[in-house]
């Protein structure tokens, strides 16, 4: 049996448990993960891939619009499962085809089907529910089954992420080769495109490249501000490789940093540390949070801490579990995830140490060759 086929097979015995006979699939980055299609690179929902699921005969139908049916019969990597890719022509309606096939299965009154509520939204479940009639069956919400099983990885998938890690980290290194006082940070970020192209990935995000007061700004984009001697530049990267994400960032100086900057890169760095060393199995995610808070409050930074700690990494760069407050997140053996605490002080400075951990015994963090603090000679 094939690695998406356990997936299915997964799938299968948990829809069983709920009662749940028929699900549809509208996500792409589902579809690909329990087939191996479409290539989750940049997921458009006007370009709709919908998977449906027969769980009492573990058959799955794919539909694809018309132009990528050929790709979709020569991708789908599903392999002892039996399956079926349909094209759906531009004039057709997919709510229409979803519905078809489903009365071809025979619907009955009050039959479950499940759907991923979180992603269609209200307009899909109601066109769903007025083409199937109210009475013939109970939609009922999928979406936290299959982010649960997404948030736990195989070796496939870590040995992915590991190769995006090395591609990510490989692009911020070509960068501080570049650094020097004077140039755009713009330039450093079209350094890092290039370098991850080079590496045939492809970008998970837009490269971060923040420097100055502008570091600052958590999510700041690169601009045409010049970079100068002494003052942080973080480079928050993210690649992408044969759909699995990596996230990392680090924060540069030119030479030294002074007093009051080298002790708050010093103390995220101890958080940071903590916060990985707290990785493991049965706690909740907002506990590691807290004891990164921890660290910072004792150092006296506390207060410019102002997002969460972290969160998982997978097909997507932002995906369960969420490391922050209030999280009810249970930390899994085999959950990948960030550790990225910041201290943000407006008008100042911005500094973010940003790791992709395995949760293991111990957790293995994946983007290891990388130093935590950096100071160029430029």
């Amino acid at each position: 049996m094939g690695l998406y086929d356990e997936r299915v097979k997964r799938l299968i015995s948990e829809l069983d448990k709920k009662g749940i006979e028929v699900t549809i699939i509208a996500n792409p980055l589902n579809t690909f993960y329990f087939t191996g299609f479409p290539k989750p690179f940049f997921p458009d929902k006007d370009r709709a891939t919908f998977l449906l699921l027969n769980v009492k005969k573990e058959k799955v139908i794919i539909f694809v619009p018309e132009l990528e049916l050929y790709e979709a019969e020569d991708e789908v990597r599903l392999k002892t499962i039996e399956h079926e890719v349909r094209g759906v022509k531009v004039k057709e309606d997919f709510i229409k085809a979803l519905t078809n096939t489903l009365k071809e299965m025979g619907l009955r009154p009050y039959m479950r089907i499940g759907v991923e509520g979180a992603y269609v939204g209200f307009s899909f479940v109601e066109r769903l529910e007025n083409n199937l009639g109210w009475k013939l069956a109970k939609l009922q919400d999928v979406s936290d089954l299959i982010n649960d099983m997404r948030a736990i990885k195989d070796e496939h998938e870590v040995r992915l992420i590991r190769r995006a890690c090395d591609v990510a980290i490989k692009a911020i290194n070509n960068a501080i080769e570049h650094v020097e006082d004077g140039i755009k940070e713009s330039e450093l970020a079209s350094i890092i495109v290039k370098s991850i192209v080079e590496e045939g990935a492809t970008l998970a995000f837009e490269p971060i490249v923040a420097s100055g007061s502008r570091a600052a700004y958590p999510h700041g984009a690169y601009s045409d501000k010049k970079v100068r001697r002494g003052e942080p530049i973080v480079m928050d990267v993210g690649a992408r490789v044969k759909g699995y994400c990596a996230d990392v960032t680090r924060t540069v100086v030119i030479g030294k940093p002074n007093g009051d900057l080298l002790k708050a890169m010093e103390s995220v760095r101890n958080a940071q540390e903590r916060g990985i060393e707290a990785l493991r199995g049965e706690r909740t995610a907002e506990e590691v949070d807290q004891e990164v808070r921890k660290v910072l409050e004792m150092e006296g930074y506390g207060m410019f801490f102002i997002h969460s700690t972290g969160h998982g990494v997978g097909i997507e760069v932002h995906e369960k579990p969420r490391i922050g407050v209030g999280s009810k997140d249970i930390i899994k053996r085999g959950m990948v995830v960030t550790i990225e605490p910041g201290i943000y002080i407006k008008g100042k400075y911005g500094i973010r140490i940003e790791d992709t951990v395995v949760v293991r015994e111990k957790a293995e963090v994946l983007s290891i060759e990388l130093e935590k603090i950096i100071m160029t000679k430029s």
